[in-house]
């Protein structure tokens, strides 16, 4: 059985006049990610990380030392200077429609099959709420956009491969 532990970055600074693969964590996403860090760190054996700032800037607040995964970026999709555009669409997309410009569900599901499979039990894996939300409904059968809307910033889950289940953790 593996045990992984799944984490969506802690809330960026959002500026939307700069691509979203490029916001820094905020203030308060900083004290979330220390404090998500201190309530998991003792349940985690190793940590990889998107490079994407607001990701790799989580795990080093929240667990120190990572391994950065390419693998782990967000799914690829246009810049939008409108944030609730980007959620409609985020949704669309997550529910199965095909978006132009954007990243195909497939391939993103690929990209973190593959960061994951094989992983020993209780490593962490700090990421994006898109790419998490589509690996954890290929496992669970959970809907995408469902888990997703459910998401908070920073979020933290153990995702059970072989039983096909998804807690909360911390």
């Amino acid at each position: 059985m593996a045990l992984l532990l799944l984490v969506r970055h802690a809330a960026p600074a959002i500026d939307p006049t700069v691509p979203h693969a490029e916001w820094p964590l905020s203030t308060r996403g900083v004290a979330a990610a220390q404090t998500l860090g201190r309530a998991l760190a003792t349940d985690v054996l190793a940590v990889r990380a998107s490079p994407q700032p607001k990701a790799a800037e989580t795990a080093r607040h929240a667990f120190g030392e990572f391994t950065v995964d390419e693998r782990l970026v967000e799914a690829d999709r246009p810049f939008y200077e409108d944030i609730d555009t980007l959620h409609a669409d985020s949704r669309r997309w997550l529910s199965g429609e095909w978006l132009v410009d954007w990243e195909r569900r497939e391939d993103v599901l690929d990209r973190m099959t593959w960061a994951t499979i094989g992983m020993a039990s209780r490593t962490c894996f700090v990421g994006h709420g898109l790419a998490i939300s589509v690996l954890v409904n290929s496992i669970t059968g959970i809907p995408a956009s469902e888990f997703w809307s459910r998401m908070p910033m920073p979020a933290a889950y153990w995702l059970d491969t072989t039983n096909g289940t998804v807690l909360t953790a911390g």
